[in-house]
């Protein structure tokens, strides 16, 4: 166990930066820990260029959930729009630099209803150019772009209605 003491040093040597804390351990199981502690945190990845970060990227959900009334709610509507703005913002403001490459959308971008043969379609009010406009703009300027849909027939947003009414029993 630990004194307070100890764990206030160790504190401020790691907020200094300094990492010298096999040093300052002096029960043998607390070495052989914190020496396991230290092996493991220094362990390399492969160096094949895969991963080099987590995914990073920007997705609309948890801001601006299913908003798609663009003339009552212009400045949280989701569109095409919205979607180019943070996509130059990563671009041109540095996140791309640090990793940040994928601009993901979420629920509500399709029609309401499928088309005749039973595919989602973007809705041609928010997104004039399709999604595949959007994707190009996005691509141009360095960029990924994801794009979200469950895998049953209602997405979490209750899109698109086709007329099912799902029930649990």
């Amino acid at each position: 166990v630990y004194s307070d003491n100890f764990l206030k040093q160790w504190y401020q040597r790691r907020v200094r930066g300094c990492c010298l804390d096999v040093l300052c351990v002096t029960d043998t199981s607390s070495r052989m820990i914190t020496l396991l502690l230290v092996l493991l945190h220094a362990a390399t990845a492969l160096d094949n260029g895969l991963a080099l970060t987590p995914p990073m990227g920007w997705l609309n959900w948890e801001r601006y959930r299913c908003v798609t009334d663009c003339v009552k709610d212009p400045e949280n509507c989701i569109n095409a729009e919205l979607f180019l703005t943070m996509a130059k913002h990563m671009a041109y403001d540095g996140y791309a630099d640090v990793g940040y490459q994928y601009v993901n959308i979420d629920d509500c971008w399709m029609e309401r209803t499928r088309n005749d043969a039973g595919l989602l379609v973007p809705n041609p009010d928010l997104f004039p150019d399709g999604v595949d406009g959007l994707a190009d703009q996005i691509h141009a300027l360095g960029l990924k772009i994801g794009i979200y849909e469950d895998y049953g027939t209602h997405t979490c947003g209750a899109s698109p209605e086709l007329g099912i009414t799902l029930t649990m029993t």
